[in-house]
């Protein structure tokens, strides 16, 4: 397995290494690499980069073993690709590339490398991923959910509104004396501060790249939603959660002014064991099952939507949860039939709701209630289905969090 992952690297390598020239036609790239000492040394490089083998070349990245550790975006994995390159480039010979660029101008890097030179240049990419990017904390508040029993994941961290954040300081090589707790952000020396009492509580992650973060954010978010009840959940006030999002890193911070996934509930809700349960579950499943980070995120996506859009987001939940190509609607019956553990008749309510949100898709609803089937719904099983269908994509993302896979 080893050898396939150095030889997916070494594959990526080659593409971006094929897409430099050393003359036109591409896009002029000139830098400046080599060894410096006390500001000087090296030496400059001017190169000409073909674009779309260079998009190729970050594809290949994001698809390979160490796409993980990127935050998904090609503009990054590119920017990658030249930084390593810029840092490595003695083991491609260094400064003899100069020499390489005036007598073979019609030449790519990689048609002037031996394959040793390029195995060797791509072994240590990993690891400079791993020294580039440490992991970080992403943190923000709650204010009217206290925090009943602690979550440590780093997918998920549930503290409560007083907890001793200078704990974190030894790890992220932070002064313990800038940290102050019970209050966001949680810096001695903040701005906008918000004071947190004992119904507030902090929840957060531990992630590489703030597009993961907030990511795992709004699963938090998606889960919490699942698993308070509905009486509790569906009661959001107009007022908004303290906007922000505070990001610990190795030796400093970051705080944005970014708006908060978490609706603002009309009144602090009592917490109970079986939620916290939930959320660490489900965040624990979702950290390796794909489909279920999605959906969760598709949750926390709708919680603060209205009952139309929060019902069409909700429905692209069940999609990512069980939809197939080709077979979507008997996929998902399907996955609902298998998973809704406890609802009677589960499938069959499962294709009245696809059938409602196919006349809102297609526009012969414009609101939920106006769907044909709407009322057969209520009548029938005695409860509204934007509700019900809360309740059934409960059930599926307990079961699919509790069941080994």
């Amino acid at each position: 397995m080893e050898m396939e992952h150095s030889s997916q690297i070494v594959e990526v390598m080659k593409a971006f290494l094929g897409s430099l020239r050393f003359s036109p036609p591409g896009g002029r790239w000139a830098f400046h690499a080599g060894s410096k000492y006390f500001g000087g040394g090296g030496f400059g490089l001017e190169l000409y980069v073909d674009l779309n083998s260079r998009s190729i070349a970050a594809l290949k990245l994001l698809r390979s073993v160490c796409g993980c550790k990127l935050d998904g975006t090609v503009d990054q994995a590119i920017e990658v690709l030249q930084d390593y390159f810029i840092e490595k480039i003695n083991y491609l010979g260094g400064g003899n590339l100069i020499f390489e660029a005036v007598s073979n101008r019609e030449s790519t890097v990689l048609d002037r490398v031996s394959e040793e030179m390029v195995v060797n240049f791509s072994a240590g990419f990993s690891n400079y991923l791993d020294n580039k990017f440490n992991e970080c904390l992403y943190l923000i508040p709650m204010t009217g959910l206290s925090c009943v029993d602690e979550i440590n994941e780093p997918s998920c961290v549930w503290w409560s509104w007083n907890k001793d954040l200078g704990l974190l300081a030894d790890k992220f090589n932070f002064l313990r004396s800038e940290i102050a707790s019970g209050q966001f952000p949680p810096l001695r020396r903040g701005f906008r501060i918000t004071p947190l009492f004992k119904d507030d509580s902090w929840l957060g992650c531990f992630a590489t790249h703030d597009s993961h973060g907030e990511a795992m954010l709004r699963r938090i978010a998606g889960a919490l939603f699942l698993g308070l009840e509905l009486k509790n959940s569906l009661l959001i006030s107009g007022a908004k959660q303290p906007e922000g999002l505070f990001v610990l890193k190795q030796g400093s911070y970051s705080f944005s002014s970014v708006p908060s996934p978490l609706p603002h509930l009309i009144a602090p809700v009592e917490v109970t064991s079986a939620t916290v349960d939930f959320v660490r579950k489900a965040m624990i499943a979702a950290a390796s099952d794909n489909r279920l980070a999605v959906a969760l995120e598709c949750c926390g996506a709708a919680w603060k939507q209205s009952e139309r859009d929060r019902f069409m987001q909700l429905c692209v939940a069940f999609d990512a949860l069980f939809g197939v190509n080709g077979r979507v609607n008997q996929s998902i019956k399907e996955g609902v039939k298998n998973n809704a553990k406890g609802i009677v008749e589960s499938e069959e309510r499962c294709r009245l709701l696809l059938r409602m949100r196919n006349d809102l898709l297609h526009g012969e609803a414009f609101a939920l209630a106006q769907c044909s089937d709407y009322l057969a719904y209520h009548e029938r099983f005695g409860v509204r289905p934007s509700r019900d269908q809360i309740s059934m994509l409960r059930a599926c993302v307990w079961n699919l969090a509790i069941t080994p896979t």
